[in-house]
């Protein structure tokens, strides 16, 4: 079997092994794509990123979270739901609302 044990490095740039390619998106073996076609931009599609550590955005100049096309309700499960699934999510809503999800209910943050 053809294995390596080491990370993927697509420039490698020394002769006479260098390498170009149009387009390298890289195909998980469960068929997700890491992509950056546009330069600056890692996109990660609609796979769900799990860590079990920290995730530092310290440095980040921003930090986006989704707006929903609804009104969500302080202290309810609205259209939305907020299951247990999604507890620590944040939503804005159609009023400009921050809303956190604690596992049942949505709680506003404003």
């Amino acid at each position: 079997t053809d294995e390596f044990d080491y990370g993927l490095n697509l420039y490698f740039n020394s002769a006479p092994f260098a390498n170009s390619f149009a387009i390298a998106d890289i195909q998980l073996q469960n068929g997700e794509t890491i992509d950056n076609s546009v330069d600056g931009t890692i996109d990660f599609g609609a796979a769900t990123l799990v860590t079990t550590g920290a995730v530092d955005f310290s440095g980040a100049s921003s930090l986006r979270v989704p707006a929903i096309g609804e009104n969500l309700a302080d202290n309810a499960d609205s259209g939305d739901s907020c299951a247990a699934g999604n507890k620590g999510d944040i939503r804005i809503d159609t009023a400009n609302d921050f809303f956190g999800c604690d596992g049942t209910d949505w709680q506003i943050l404003n």
